[in-house]
């Protein structure tokens, strides 16, 4: 049997995440297959795949020679969040840029999934729903083919997608507020409740309700709690960040394709952690997170 520990690192990710990432060259089926037929236990029971795992949960797989196969050839480059027939879902990682600039030479999002979309039974190229900033980590929709990215995209257009984030902030910001402030010239509206606080810093979960660009690091630093580590907007220094610390960690919307309700949400990063761990914030609270993302209004 192949034994996964489940660490803070895994924390709300589903089952079946945990599997595409440990064997990204099993097909679906397969994959569908094992918790039905007994070949992967979650504490000992046979799990659904889309079950949230948490941080203490152990993973068990039965190693047939197929499954010792498919371990062999991973584990997966990118951090595969959701993936069917017609979406990949992944977790981007801080510091990656989302597409290929003329600029630098270094790895994008995009081109490390195309070098996915074959084991994933993807043949058209993937189109991107939802840009994320380089120093932002967190949820990106990818769609093969521009005929069903059409119909992703159309669902953030009529704001029929529930996004929130996490942000690690400067000072100590009420219980709960709403932000209201133009971006961009354009009206705009964040809503937030913390989480947790530290020394100096608070762990906030953010929904912004309008999606204008640096919306979330302009609407904290306009009420003087900036993003720790976003220097661009007045935010303090910080050894784990190179950005702003700023996770995209959950999106809900009904699939237009198959017309079923998801609900995907991101592992925090380890910088993000280590930097809630300088602050005091003790790693249990990101159950409790997990477990209000996992109701979301």
């Amino acid at each position: 049997m192949r034994e996964f520990p489940i660490t803070p690192a895994d924390e709300g990710r589903s089952v079946h995440s945990l599997l595409r990432n440990a064997m990204p060259t099993a097909p679906r089926s397969f994959l569908r297959r094992l918790p039905r037929g007994g070949a992967v236990t979650l504490d000992g029971a046979a799990p659904d795949p889309s079950c949230r795992l948490r941080a203490g949960n152990v993973v068990l797989l039965r190693e047939s020679g197929r499954v010792q196969q498919l371990l062999e050839a991973g584990p997966c480059p990118l951090d595969i969040l959701f993936d069917d027939d017609d979406l990949l879902v992944l977790n981007k990682a801080a510091g990656l840029a989302v597409h290929p600039t003329e600029s630098t030479t270094a790895p994008d999002l995009l081109t490390l999934a195309a070098a996915l979309a074959t084991d994933l039974g993807h043949r058209a190229a993937y189109h991107v729903i939802n840009r994320l900033d380089r120093w932002t980590s967190g949820v990106v929709l990818l769609v093969p083919g521009s005929e069903r990215s059409t119909a992703f995209a159309r669902l953030f257009e009529r704001r029929e997608v529930d996004k929130r984030y996490v942000a690690l902030v400067a000072g100590q910001p009420p219980d709960q507020g709403a932000i209201e402030a133009p971006v961009e010239g354009r009206p705009s509206r964040t809503t937030f409740t913390v989480a947790a606080r530290g020394r100096g810093a608070a762990l906030v979960l953010v929904h912004p309700e309008t999606g204008r660009k640096h919306q979330i690091r302009q609407h904290f630093a306009s009420i003087g709690h900036p993003l720790i580590g976003d220097g661009r907007y007045g935010g303090p220094a910080n050894r784990e960040a190179s950005g702003a610390l700023l996770h995209a960690v959950s999106i809900a919307f009904t699939h237009p394709v198959t017309g079923v309700p998801l609900h995907v949400l991101a592992p925090l990063p380890p910088h993000l952690r280590r930097a809630m761990d300088g602050a005091g914030i003790p790693p249990e609270t990101l159950g409790a997170l997990f477990d209000a993302l996992d109701r979301p209004t």
